[in-house]
């Protein structure tokens, strides 16, 4: 036999082989590239529909939006697309409509915040809810352009949660 066909041969499956792992490697598993921040992060209540144009949820974050100038530097974080999710280092505690305690880690980003950038790069801000026991009485809570109650038992107050969480640096993952 020919070298030339031999070597072309040893190519052809050799090319074969690899494209059928790669493929069998996209098909089963998805790929996801992640990136570990430590940033300030803070926490509001009673937000109504976020940024993105979806009813806000406990399980929702803010960050600045597109082109936030933050110390001389576009914040990188505010075009990360809508859904990405967000998964703290450390668990954090809200309270449920009957003001159970519980604890979650994972978020997903549908909001902006802190278009002025005073919180600085790759702040995220963590919705704790909108629940408050007496909803019908001073729906308000610092920071929340109008904001929205929802009924709640058992004295619960998420705009107490969001002050009481304050301003905390912590560590997250962007998926």
């Amino acid at each position: 036999m020919d070298n030339r066909f031999l070597n072309l041969l040893f190519f052809v499956v050799v090319y074969l082989l690899t494209a059928s792992m790669i493929y069998l490697a996209l098909s089963v598993g998805t790929v996801h590239a992640s990136t570990h921040y430590n940033a300030n992060t803070t926490a509001y209540a009673f937000g109504g529909t976020g940024a993105a144009g979806v009813w806000m949820e406990q399980n929702h974050v803010a960050n600045h939006p597109p082109n936030t100038i933050c110390n001389g530097q576009v914040d990188p974080s505010g075009i990360w697309p809508w859904g990405t999710q967000i998964v703290m280092d450390e668990d954090l505690l809200q309270h449920s409509s009957n003001n159970t305690p519980y604890y979650r880690r994972t978020f997903y980003l549908y909001d902006n915040g802190d278009p002025n950038c005073d919180k600085g790069l790759y702040w995220l801000d963590v919705h704790m809810g909108r629940y408050k026991h007496d909803w019908t009485y001073n729906c308000y809570c610092t920071g929340t352009p109008n904001p929205v109650c929802t009924p709640g038992t058992h004295y619960v107050n998420n705009c107490t949660d969001a002050i009481n969480y304050g301003n905390s640096w912590r560590g997250y993952t962007k998926y």
